[in-house]
């Protein structure tokens, strides 16, 4: 009931055309067609005779691109909802036995400027998703 009536003073906007939504939907239906999560999976390195792959939902192209680079740098922070479910949707597809969901911070001069960590945003709400601890596990050393 509260998330109705906060979705009247502060509406949900989907995440790609930024057109007001039901307070419970993460994408307009019209977007929904274009943004198709494409469960991509690249082998990056082995340790220990571990192959270590990356995921992710989407390519880094378009749409996709233009509504990231508003969640992190246009403060758009209800688009984090879209991007960790999906993110987790992959998850969810390529793992079963995660220990912990963790992230790589952003510098304290970038996380002052913008004002929020949109890698630890996503990391709390994927944890959540998938229902598995959170662990702040590494530290940026260098301001790059």
């Amino acid at each position: 009931m509260l998330d109705m009536i906060l979705s009247f003073i502060f509406p949900n906007k989907c995440p790609i055309c930024d057109n007001i939504i039901s307070y419970n939907s993460l994408i307009c239906k019209s977007c929904l067609g274009k943004t198709k999560n494409l469960n991509l999976k690249r082998e990056i390195s082995t340790i220990k005779n571990k192959t270590i792959y990356c995921v992710a939902p989407f390519k880094y192209d378009g749409l996709i691109r233009q509504a990231i680079l508003k969640f992190k740098f246009q403060g758009k922070m209800s688009y984090s909802a879209f991007f960790a479910y999906m993110m987790s949707q992959t998850i969810e597809r390529y793992y079963s036995d995660i220990d912990f969901v963790t992230f790589v911070p952003i510098s304290n001069n970038r996380k002052i400027k913008r004002k929020f960590d949109q890698s630890e945003i996503l990391s709390e709400k994927i944890s959540k998703i998938i229902s598995t601890p959170l662990k702040r596990t590494l530290e940026k050393m260098i301001d790059n």
